[in-house]
């Protein structure tokens, strides 16, 4: 049987304190571990469920640097996401896009095909027209306007709580220490530098003091709250918020399955993607101040999305009903964001990372990191570790895996083989290879120990409650929502309801021995959680522009 950790106490001294377990912080972590350096990782809530979770989960936005010309900032981003291809294949798989250009964009059909041609010539992945059918896309778009279309690719990491979930096992298979559902009371400073960290459990209660020579900020739209607990000389912030709102549709008969990207009506950029199932609309912005926690969808926030979507294909007849969910999260961005010409409406800028060294404030060891993308995030690591004199991990040849059918094979493949071995139902088999890649093995095997652990999580879906239990064995997870929203998203689906909560809670409690009054407490606050972060349509109200 699986043994699942508790929550010991903490060392008195680390080498390097992170806090904020997204992906940037989770990226850190394992890095800083690799280079043997003991590592710390705290996380407020749970990891992964902040910015992360609530992204656009789909590698995008090479395009704006190469605009501007940017192509430094170009070439990072496209080695991250060819390293993502290649290292995290199970989780992450190129999508082929169409740009849809209206009659009044600002660019020529030479200058867009230029620019496309050079940015799959700088990523080595292709995207062929000729394997596109671009006459049916063009045929299901409003045909009032005269559209031209252009194909490239990018990549889509459907789950990024998945991908943030592996890193940290890495992280903690090299040593690292992690601690979510843990809240840092202060940054300790004296003489200039930093000293260590004050923290409490927010599981045990207990509160603990850690010496450390670095403390890491990767809070993201929390940065500036965190780094004031250091006490240091009062600066202006370094960063402000843009809300993100996402929109779910459910997929209607002859919907895209490539992303597509096109101006609305109103002038701004709208995307349309394939996932999980449905149709992700992205995104409404909006400047974002106060507790990021509270970020929600506006109405007319959701508004602008359907109006977009429905004008892009009027013969569907969009509405209201067609809305599976909304969601939002905040992004921080560097407060002196540049100015530059925009191919598709957004700037450049709102997707490149900071590294802020407050060793000028009184708080030499105190490092701020925020912002950049999936593709970015290791390159972001890397930096931040050369800053403390560490040798980063060597990648491995960046090369990209381009077409995706091998892998693809290789899974059902396994999946089959392993069914033939075992009896675990092909589907089961399969999902658990394309959510834990090189840990799939581990899951089929605590599967094989206990009937309790082959079940279904649910009914009517593939994941088996053995990948709830390694969650909590070897990936950090303590609440239902860490296991059900983060580490085995299957509630992210558009038929979650509360029925498959209460059932995947009683078969859960039965393999991780919760008691009855654990197993009630767990339900309603996944309840809760999920409410907050999932919106159901309600007083959607068309809007021309989220400014």
């Amino acid at each position: 049987m699986l043994s699942f950790p508790g929550r010991g106490p903490l060392p008195e001294r680390v080498d390097v304190t992170i806090i904020g377990g997204g992906v940037n912080g989770v990226a850190l972590a394992r890095e800083c571990a690799q280079a043997r350096k003991s590592v710390l990782l705290i996380e407020r809530d749970d990891f992964a469920s902040g910015t992360t979770n609530r992204s656009a989960r789909i590698i995008s936005g090479g395009l704006h640097d190469l605009e501007q010309g940017e192509f430094g900032q170009l070439r990072e981003f496209l080695r991250g996401r060819d390293d993502l291809l290649r290292e995290q294949s199970h989780l992450v798989q190129p999508l082929d896009f169409v740009l849809a250009a209206g009659p009044r964009s600002c660019y020529s059909d030479l200058e867009i095909r230029a620019a496309l041609w050079l940015y799959r010539k700088l990523g080595r992945v292709r995207a062929d027209e000729a394997s596109l059918d671009l006459d049916s896309i063009r045929h299901e778009l409003d045909p009032a306007r005269l559209w031209e279309l252009y194909a490239f690719q990018d990549a889509q990491c459907e789950f990024p709580e998945r991908l943030v979930a592996e890193w940290l096992r890495d992280a903690c298979g090299a040593g690292a220490i992690a601690r979510n559902h843990a809240s840092v009371l202060a940054i300790r400073t004296t003489e200039g530098r930093v000293r260590g960290v004050l923290l409490r459990d927010g599981i045990t209660e207990q509160e603990s003091y850690v010496e450390c020579e670095w403390v890491i900020n990767a809070t993201g739209p929390w940065v500036d709250l965190v780094s004031n607990l250091a006490g240091l000389a009062k600066k202006s912030p370094i960063f402000h918020g843009v809300r993100t709102t996402h929109l779910m549709l459910r997929r209607w008969s002859g919907a895209p399955t490539v992303g597509l990207q096109a101006t609305a009506v109103s002038g701004h950029p709208i995307s349309i993607v394939p996932w999980n199932g449905m149709l992700q609309v992205g995104s409404a912005e909006h400047a974002q101040s106060g507790d990021p926690s509270l970020a929600v969808p506006s109405a007319e926030e959701v508004g602008f999305l359907l109006h977009s979507a429905a004008a892009l294909f009027p013969q569907v007849h969009l509405t209201p009903a067609d809305i599976a969910f909304s969601y939002a999260g905040v992004r921080p961005v560097a407060c002196s964001p540049s100015e530059g010409l925009r191919l598709l409406g957004i700037d450049s800028s709102t997707c490149r990372y900071v590294l802020h060294n407050h060793a000028d404030e009184g708080g030499l060891g105190l490092l701020s990191i925020f912002g950049g993308t999936l593709a970015t995030a290791s390159a972001l690591a890397r930096k931040t570790a050369r800053t403390m004199g560490l040798t980063p991990r060597v990648s491995v040849a960046d090369v990209a895996t381009g077409d995706m059918s091998g892998i693809r094979s290789t899974l059902q493949q396994w999946s089959q083989a392993v069914n033939s071995s075992t009896g675990i139902p092909s589907e089961s088999t399969e999902a658990i290879a394309r959510w834990h890649g090189r840990h799939a093995m581990c899951v089929v095997q605590t599967a094989m120990q206990d009937a309790a652990m082959r079940s279904p999580i649910v009914d009517g879906y593939p994941q088996l409650v053995a990948q709830a239990g390694e969650a909590v064995a070897y990936e950090h997870a303590f609440t239902l929502a860490d296991i059900l929203l983060r580490r085995v998203p299957m509630a992210l689906d558009q038929d979650w309801s509360e029925d498959c909560t209460v059932q995947a809670a009683s078969r859960i409690a039965v393999a991780l021995n919760w008691t009855e009054h654990r197993m009630k407490e767990e339900v309603d606050a996944f309840e809760e959680e999920r409410s907050r972060f999932l919106h159901k349509p309600r007083n959607v109200k068309p809007s021309s522009v989220a400014a």
